[in-house]
This record gives structure tokens, sequence and C-alpha cells, in this order.
């Protein structure tokens, strides 16, 4: 009776016939898995450095808490140093009153821990990606042979007949849209020069990108309780870049009947 079991198990060697998934995992292992372990490298090495930043900076600091507790308690050994850096890795912060030595640091960390956590991630879902398309590929070329020669007509003229209406009502929608925003950038050449400015001009975008980054981290500093006296000096800060923002915001939105994306 016993050795029947062990007969009947063996039919999980061949499981492999009734769940093809289990060979795109082989196949993701194989042409990916050195890639793999080597992003995995950078994320240890990583979250490893953050984790000693946190625990030499926070396993001694008793004045500042949170959670009622000080980060002495919290960060009392490297191995709970290593859970948060990790969570503060992935962009949660359950604790958020660090001191200013350590929060300045997690401002960096924030714009590019997320980017080494999720590394494994994107490389395993390209992999998945191209061993489904490999898979899709073998299956339409066996659908093609399946097919006889008078099915495959039939298709094809159904398929071209199907792609010319696609096509000529894509194709005229798109001539409207630049026709008509090329009608009105010749009625408002100043408009059409300040779309210009706002889409592709390099010093702008340079611009914009780094009052971006300026409010996002005056804002964070602004939060810290030992600055909060300063608040109203922040805001003064901060009050140039909100009308930057407001007068980008309109510059758009005057502009967009031109704008043939819109």
């Amino acid at each position: 009776f016993r050795f029947g079991k062990v007969i009947r198990l063996w039919r999980l060697l061949a499981l492999e016939r009734f769940v093809p998934a289990f060979h795109d995992v082989l196949q993701v292992i194989i042409s990916r898995g050195y890639q793999v372990l080597q992003v995995s490298y950078v994320l240890l090495c990583f979250w490893f450095w953050m984790s000693t930043f946190n625990w030499y900076f926070l396993h001694s600091e008793f004045q500042v808490k949170s959670e009622e507790r000080s980060f002495a308690f919290w960060y009392s050994n490297y191995w709970f140093s290593m859970q948060f850096s990790l969570i503060h890795m992935s962009g949660d912060y359950p604790m958020t009153e660090y001191p200013v030595k350590v929060r300045v640091m997690h401002i960096f960390s924030l714009f590019s821990a997320w980017a080494f956590v999720t590394m494994p991630a994107a490389m395993l879902a390209a992999a998945f990606h191209d061993a489904l398309e490999k898979r899709r590929l073998v299956q339409a070329k066996r659908r093609k042979e399946a097919m006889c020669k008078i099915i495959r007509l039939v298709r094809k003229i159904l398929l071209r007949r199907r792609f010319r209406q696609v096509v000529g009502t894509a194709i005229e929608r798109h001539r409207q849209g630049y026709t008509k925003a090329g009608l009105a950038r010749q009625k408002y050449p100043g408009l059409a020069r300040l779309l210009a400015m706002l889409n592709s001009g390099e010093e702008y975008l340079f611009v914009l990108g780094l009052c971006t980054v300026m409010h996002v981290s005056f804002a964070m500093l602004r939060s810290i309780p030992q600055l909060q006296p300063e608040a109203m000096l922040w805001d003064m800060l901060m009050l140039p870049m909100v009308m930057f923002f407001v007068l980008n915001f309109i510059g758009r939105f005057v502009t967009a009947f031109m704008n043939p994306k819109y």
C-alpha cells in the first residue's frame, strides 16, 4: 500500500506537462539568474551601508524620542537597525522624529533607495516578459502552421481591410490635430514661442526640476521640530517657487489649445 503511494507521487515529475509556467521559471533562472544576483548584491551593499549609518548615530540617542521611546531603544542592536533601514528604503516611514543629522541623510536616501529596492523586481519582470514573449511566438507559429491556406487567405483579407480602416481613421485624426495646432501657432506666434519653451526649453526644464527638488527639500526641513520657530522663513523661501509653479501651470493652460498632444 505504501509503495503504491510512492508510485503515485512520481506523477509530480510530469507536472511540467500540465503547468508550463514551471518551464518559464526555469528559463528565467537560467537566462537572468546571474544578473538578479548582481543587482541583489548592490541592494544588499546599500542596505548594510544604510543600516550601519543609522545604527552608529542612533544606538546612543537617548534625547530624541519616537512613539514615547528613545531612538536608543529602537536601534539598540544592529538587527533592529537593518529592519527599520529596509523599511525606510522602501519609502515607508513609521517613525519620523529623527535627529537632524540623520534626517538629512534620509532625504538623499528617499530619492535613491527606492531604485535599489526595485532593481531585483524589475529584472525579474523583464525576464518573465522575455520568457512569455518567446512562448507567445512559439504558439503563434504553431497556430499559423495549423491553419489551412484558405483560412489564412480569408483572414489576411479581413485583417488588411480592418487595418486600412484603423490607419485611415488615425491618420485623419492626427492630421486634423496638427492642422488646428499649426493654424493656432501661426495666428499666435508669441504663444507658440511660449509653448516651445515650456515643453522643450532645456534651461527652463532644468530650472523647473531644480525648483521642484528645492521645494520638496524645504518642505521636509520645515517639518523638523527644532526648526519650527523659523516656519515663516521657510514659507518665504518656498513662496517664489510656488509662484513659479503657478505661472508654469497658467502658461501650459493658455497654450494647451495649440499643443497637438492635447
